[in-house]
């Protein structure tokens, strides 16, 4: 995961005041350099973006380039594994 920010071209996230409660924001995609956006940071079919505000008040669209590690992914596997074991009944086993 990388530490710099990446900002998503060709795309631009603006609050609404007026708006009513239920609409967050409204997000406008310029075309072709939104396509070469995609095309550059596309992983495994998807591009993962999370809208922020800034320190000024203004929203933002960042690449999110957080990516799980292979040990954090097995550890939670298995913690689910040994909670499902722990919620089954002993004589409910089948053999």
């Amino acid at each position: 995961m990388s530490t710099d920010k990446v900002f998503v071209d060709g795309m631009m996230v603006k609050r609404n005041d007026n708006a009513p409660d239920w609409v967050t924001c409204n997000v406008s995609f310029k075309a072709s350099e939104f396509k070469a956006f995609l095309d550059q940071h596309q992983n495994k079919d998807w591009v993962n973006v999370q809208i922020k505000v800034s320190k000024g008040g203004k929203m933002y669209a960042e690449l999110d380039t957080w990516e799980p590690n292979r040990q954090d992914v097995h550890d939670q596997g298995m913690s689910k594994a040994k909670a499902v074991l722990e919620e089954m009944p002993e004589d409910d086993i089948p053999f």
